[in-house]
């Protein structure tokens, strides 16, 4: 069954029209937060799973999940601060193909361009992913750059890093284990920020676990940063995941991004909180959101944002309130936020 992943994103929705005939909403509906939905094809075309579908609210147009992906008017609404490459990453970061390196003792390694859910927010919907290196040869250049850096943490990203097969997954980790031997100082983190298995649970499978008990056995920490906003989005199959994942040796952080009509309220951000700690999840990060061209429906000002999370902090255990950050262009660090 480890394929079984594939074929349920390749069934994926990918029109507007369908996805609102399957959750029975007038195509004609106006959402209060997004305006109208926009059929007509876009740049940044509509991808969702079945199993994020069947998560949303049958006949809600507002429904946190369905907002997240469906694309809306308000996506052609210009403002000169919403621009096409808010980090500008690529003129800044990119010494290589497939590496970012903004940090000092860790880098990213984008191995895909590819997502199984676009995320109609998301700050890297128009990176040149047509540009990243897709062979293993590439993949190794990539690593002979990072290894030259003196790194503890790589951070695998995109895209969506779990876009990788299981053997180039399993690959990657050999690769990673054998450098280690003869490395000073040594990988001895691997992160993965992916949003893949909240969509698509059945990517956690067996190889895929397999590998990162080898990891673990090999002295590399494997960290999973899910990307969950909601706390609709744990779903049953996805809880049980969680708990394969732990019993393989991953620590599982979650950070999420703070969207206007998704969760812009203590009571969802407390909810989804918890329930991710229940669950063994970390709260890590809760990013402000980075202006890229197409997302200001999703926008909160910082007085918003800052009042939201003074009352998450009032009402809310510590360990549970995620750190409120955002990234800066040009900056190596993220730029972190009190209520003070």
């Amino acid at each position: 069954m480890s394929n079984q992943w594939k074929r349920e994103l390749a069934k994926a929705f990918k029109d507007p029209q369908e996805l609102l005939a399957y959750l029975q909403i007038d195509p004609q509906a106006e959402s209060k937060v997004a305006g109208k939905p926009l059929l007509s094809k876009s740049n940044f075309p509509m991808l969702v799973p079945q199993h994020f579908a069947e998560l949303m609210e049958k006949g809600n147009i507002d429904d946190p999940l369905l907002l997240q992906v469906l694309p809306f008017s308000h996506e052609l609404v210009q403002d000169p601060e919403f621009v096409l490459q808010p980090l500008d990453e690529q003129d800044n970061f990119i010494p290589v193909k497939n590496i970012v390196h903004k940090y000092q003792d860790r880098m990213l390694f984008l191995p895909k361009g590819g997502c199984a859910v676009n995320c109609r927010y998301c700050f890297r919907r128009n990176f040149p992913y047509d540009e990243l290196g897709s062979s293993k040869e590439q993949w190794q250049e990539a690593l002979d750059y990072a290894y030259k850096q003196n790194i503890s943490e790589l951070i695998l990203s995109g895209g969506d890093p779990l876009m990788m097969n299981d053997k180039e997954f399993t690959w990657l980790s050999e690769q990673i284990i054998s450098r280690n031997l003869t490395a000073n100082p040594k990988v001895d983190r691997l992160r993965i920020h992916s949003r893949l298995p909240v969509v698509l649970p059945a990517r956690i499978n067996e190889q895929f676990l397999a590998t990162c008990q080898s990891l673990a056995e090999a002295g590399v920490k494997v960290i999973w940063v899910s990307h969950i906003n909601h706390p609709q989005e744990i779903s049953l199959t996805l809880q049980e995941k969680f708990k394969l994942l732990q019993q393989a040796g991953v620590v599982l952080l979650n950070q999420s991004v703070l969207l206007r009509g998704v969760n812009d309220s203590v009571e969802v951000l407390e909810a989804l909180s918890r329930k991710l700690f229940a669950h063994g999840v970390l709260p890590y990060y809760l990013h402000l959101l980075d202006k890229v061209e197409g997302s200001t429906h999703f926008y909160l000002n910082d007085t918003q944002a800052l009042a939201l999370y003074a009352q998450l902090q009032e009402q809310t255990s510590g360990y549970l309130v995620p750190k409120l950050a955002r990234e800066e262009v040009g900056n190596k660090h993220k730029t972190l936020y009190t209520s003070n």
